[in-house]
This record gives C-alpha cells, structure tokens and sequence, in this order.
C-alpha cells in the first residue's frame, strides 16, 4: 500500500486535536488514509450510507461516551 505523505499530519493532527476532517474531492483517497490510520490505533469506523451505521449515531452522545477511548471514523458525512 501507498503511504499517502498526509498520513503523518494527520497522525500529529490527531493527538493534539479532538476532531480532524479530511476533505476533497471523490476518490482521492480520504476514505483509505482514514481507514489505514485505523488500522494502527484503537478505533470504530462508521459509513453513515449504510444504514446500520447511521442508526448507530441516533444517539450520538451515547455513541461518543460508549466509544470514548476509541478515534471515532464517521464517513461520508
């Protein structure tokens, strides 16, 4: 796999900041960069096309308190 060169920035971006957004256009990578970055630290993913997924963030604070020590991915916001 190729290591995108904002994974890093993203990475430092992360542990200083409570929530980081990666925007642009589509199919440039950002859903790869996030999910590779989860694959390295504790995490839950959710793409909120999918129906299951979105239902999950009904109640987004109990999701977030459930899910605190974890980095909360939400796709396709």
């Amino acid at each position: 796999m190729i290591k995108r060169h904002l994974e890093d920035k993203i990475r430092s971006a992360l542990a200083t900041n409570s929530s980081v957004a990666l925007m642009g256009p589509r199919q440039v990578g950002k859903t790869t960069l996030a999910i590779n970055i989860a694959d390295t630290i504790p995490s839950v993913y959710l793409d909120l096309e999918n129906r299951n997924d979105l239902q999950k963030t009904q109640d987004i604070e109990a999701f977030h308190t459930a899910n605190s020590d974890k980095l909360i991915i939400l796709d396709e916001v």
